[in-house]
């Protein structure tokens, strides 16, 4: 049972929802024969999660994730049902894995954009988003690789995709003749590779590690209704402008070792993102049109093991 208290500007009344007839399992299956560096596993499953509290009460500006909310006391929670199948080569040099997977969500729950906005001071353009729900399916496909080239070097790359489509409740919103079947907030494909050497002891550091890692984001076009909408008509054309997540590649290195200081263990790691300051929109930021994402960022941390 969920309780909260659901408010109209100072009217307020306690609620409580009841969520009864729900369950969960899972079942999976690895084939693996001695000796052999190849094996296959699969899972398939079902399960459930409750409505929060937030996405049932919420009505106001979220000022953290510059959104508007609004909550609906009416929704059930999610079933879902999930399989995946993994493949895996390994040995002592060579690491191959790919997993596929689908999921069916019955009653799925997110944030629909509605193409509105809402002022609030000299905030002007903050979009509002209704929490609603549908069936659903998430499928996609994971791949990596890692090699080891030396007993001191080993590179690795791997793509990852998703998809994610709504089955039930569809509408042309917008009106622009189209039904957009996408799901919101979908990350765009991605492609990563790096390179981790392990270097000699030096200063009293010892596994002493670098990395050089990259990734690739893909152009994602494949939006929801009213995703990416923007609160300005730059073109002039009577509609909202629609911003497109474009392609983007990031760098990224870092070294760390660890040391002893004063008789404790201690790792100590210096992290660069973003090297080369590539100024970008993040598909999953609430931000993009508004705010570019962080550009070149430093940070020195220190771990003590008592």
């Amino acid at each position: 049972m969920i309780k909260g208290r659901l408010c109209r500007r100072i009217l307020c009344r306690k609620v409580k929802k009841n969520i009864n007839g729900v369950s969960s399992g899972g079942f999976g299956v690895v084939w693996h024969q001695p000796d052999h560096p190849f094996s296959i596993a699969s899972n398939i499953g079902t399960g459930w999660r409750a409505p929060l509290p937030v996405e049932l009460y919420i009505r106001g500006v979220h000022h953290a994730s510059y959104e508007y909310m609004i909550g609906d006391p009416q929704l059930d929670p999610e079933q879902s049902i999930n399989t995946d199948i993994i493949f895996r080569w390994v040995t002592n040099d060579v690491a191959y894995e790919f997993n596929a997977f689908y999921n069916r969500i019955y009653d799925y729950i997110f944030a629909n954009p509605t193409g509105e906005f809402h002022y609030l001071g000299f905030l002007n353009n903050i979009p509002i988003y209704r929490y609603e729900q549908s069936d659903a399916r998430l499928y996609g496909f994971e791949w990596h690789n890692q090699f080891r080239l030396t007993d001191r070097i080993r590179i690795d790359f791997g793509y990852d995709l998703v998809r994610g489509e709504i089955l039930s409740a569809m509408v042309d919103a917008d009106g622009d003749g189209r039904v957009e079947k996408n799901l919101p907030r979908i990350a765009p494909d991605r492609f990563q590779g790096g390179i981790t050497v392990h270097l000699p002891e030096f200063w009293g550091l010892r596994n002493l590690k670098w990395r050089l890692e990259a990734e690739h984001y893909m152009r994602q076009d494949k939006l929801g209704e009213f995703e990416n909408v923007l609160n300005r008509d730059a073109d002039g054309d009577g509609r909202n402008d629609e911003l497109i997540s474009e392609a983007y590649s990031l760098i990224h290195t870092s070294l760390s070792g660890d040391v002893r200081l004063s008789g404790i263990k201690t790792t100590v790691s210096a992290n660069v993102r973003n090297l080369t300051n590539e100024k970008y929109y993040s598909h999953l930021s609430n931000y993009k049109g508004i705010a570019y994402n962080p550009g070149f960022d430093f940070s020195l941390k220190l771990v003590f093991q008592f």
